[in-house]
């Protein structure tokens, strides 16, 4: 009994919630992990590695689920994770996704747990205000090493490969996983082809380790590499020499598989949709070209974007994307980046190259200016339009003006020239008596005159 009493609080809660479950007092829920425990063998002191654990929901329960996350024990400091997530109502589980980050971490062995918690359910009819819930969760054992030294260390699990035709090239997969505390990839791989007919018919192949992706630590990959010999017809089996500096550290053996006759096997692809992320661009602004595409056929595919660049019916460029490898029914999002080097309106036209294939056509419009809103404005149409026209109105208005100027002087009064000079005389003798000020409006000038003139 004693025992049965050292139940841990987790221990608890979860018979503490059974209880309640059969008196009807509020629902469990129960959730699932993999794997309970994750060990790491090694992180290099200063670095970072990502991995995650599944987390999944037990029973029948509905809707979605909320989970609240934290760690405990030595080393828990290193870990780092979004403290909530949520488990949709039409998922079983996801990956949730952490890191361990050894950048302030001592050499030694640590182990953390980590608890993940659903959030306390209220009791059916009780207020939320009133404690009648039941909390859950699962905890995940994560194990890690922290060292200063470099650790090289590699999985190699298998090679498979599936049927292809004589005029095609074959295609593997290889599922590699990265258990040391680097980066790290095959240097480079060996092939032999291994007629099943014919015991002396071996055809031999080397792959650069270029066509492989870097494997982050504690990482698994499934790399499917596409294999630039043709077969003839017949049954093979493939072995793969993997080498590391310069040294083969693993041979992988694929199951039999056929290389048919040209047709055999349908090729086929679809390019679901191409677009730009606005329709106006500045000179020299970087303009990317986003497309979808799915494998239809019956093999695995390289795919590459082709999208051709016409200024209205006039052909500019040609440009041309990344090399994709897809699976069969694999979807994949591809992206180019490029450039105009003048202002105007342009159509993009893309299609979708495989094997000797191509895909429908699938078009759209852009527009690329100077950046200058005011000088594109000007530049344009409308805007010179206006410019012409204000340029003529300024004329106009000038030509107008200076003609009024010319009408009202010929159509101003002219005096004899006699009384013009008595005028003078009469303006003179006052303006030596009495000085003129500035003041003086030009009104009561003319009326002076006046007045001087009707006198003589």
């Amino acid at each position: 009994m004693r025992n049965f009493l050292r139940v841990g609080s987790f221990g608890s809660a979860f018979i503490l919630a059974g209880i309640l479950f059969l008196q009807g007092a509020v629902p469990v829920f129960a959730l699932s992990m993999s794997p309970p425990v994750l060990e790491i063998p090694s992180v290099l002191r200063g670095t970072s590695q990502h991995t995650s654990v599944h987390i999944g929901r037990m029973g029948g329960e509905t809707g979605d689920l909320y989970i609240s996350v934290s760690a405990r024990g030595e080393g828990s400091s290193s870990l780092v994770f979004d403290p909530s997530f949520i488990i949709p109502a039409d998922s079983n589980g996801i990956d949730f996704p952490f890191t361990i980050d050894a950048s302030h971490a001592a050499d030694g062995s640590y182990r953390t747990e980590m608890l993940f918690m659903l959030k306390a359910a209220t009791a059916p009819g009780v207020s939320p205000g009133v404690s009648v819930s039941v909390v859950t969760g699962v905890t995940v054992v994560v194990r890690f090493s922290v060292s200063g030294d470099q650790v090289i260390s590699y999985q190699l699990n298998s090679l498979t490969t599936r049927d292809a035709e004589s005029d095609s090239h074959p295609f593997i997969t290889f599922d590699i996983a990265n258990t040391g505390n680097v980066d790290w990839k095959p240097q480079k791989v060996v092939l032999t082809f291994a007629d099943q007919a014919d015991a002396t018919h071996n055809i031999s192949f080397p792959l650069s380790g270029d066509v492989f992706k870097i494997i982050p630590p504690n990482q698994q990959t499934q790399q499917l590499i596409e294999v630039p010999q043709l077969l003839p017809e017949g049954q093979y089996i493939i072995s793969a020499d993997i080498f590391d500096k310069d040294v083969v550290i693993g041979t992988l053996v694929s199951s039999s598989f056929s290389a048919l006759s040209p047709g055999s096997l349908s090729q086929s692809g679809q390019l679901l949709s191409v677009s730009v992320p606005k329709n106006v661009f500045s000179l020299g602004e970087k303009i990317p070209l986003n497309a979808e595409f799915k494998n239809t056929g019956d093999v695995p595919i390289t795919v590459v974007l082709m999208t051709e660049i016409y200024e209205g019916d006039k052909y500019i460029d040609l440009i041309r994307g990344d090399d994709t490898v897809l699976s069969v029914g694999e979807d994949v999002h591809l992206t180019q980046v490029f450039d105009v080097k003048n202002k105007g309106k342009y159509t993009l036209i893309s299609y979708a190259k495989y094997s000797n294939k191509k895909t429908q056509t699938l078009s759209t419009s852009i527009e690329v200016n100077s950046g200058n809103a005011i000088l594109d404005f000007l530049n344009s149409p409308l805007g010179l339009s206006l410019v012409v026209g204000m340029i003529i109105f300024s004329v106009s208005l000038f030509l107008w003006k200076r003609r009024r100027a010319h009408r009202a002087v010929a159509q101003s009064p002219v005096l004899p020239p006699v009384l013009l000079a008595q005028g003078s005389m009469i303006t003179s003798q006052q303006d030596s008596i009495i000085p003129p000020s500035p003041l003086k409006d030009i009104s009561s000038k003319d009326v002076e005159l006046k007045r001087a003139i009707n006198k003589v």
